[in-house]
């Protein structure tokens, strides 16, 4: 973890824990495509990114590649 920021979720007013996960902490599947590092919430780091999260990431760079 390099870095950590606070933020307040607009819906609920609690605050959220940022974690950015670097290059070395990514699943293989986010590598491949050219991720560095993405920002996650503090639970999803802890509850791990479910395969249809990372196929929805992957589709997000996907639209951005080739826009």
């Amino acid at each position: 973890m390099d870095a950590k920021e606070k933020e307040k979720d607009s819906c609920t007013n609690q605050e959220e824990e940022l974690i950015v996960i670097t290059k070395n902490m990514l699943p293989p599947a986010l590598k491949e495509i050219g991720v560095d590092s993405i920002l996650l919430d503090k639970s999803a780091y802890f509850s791990g990114l479910l395969h249809e999260d990372i196929e929805k990431i992957i589709n997000a760079v996907s639209a951005l590649i080739s826009t």
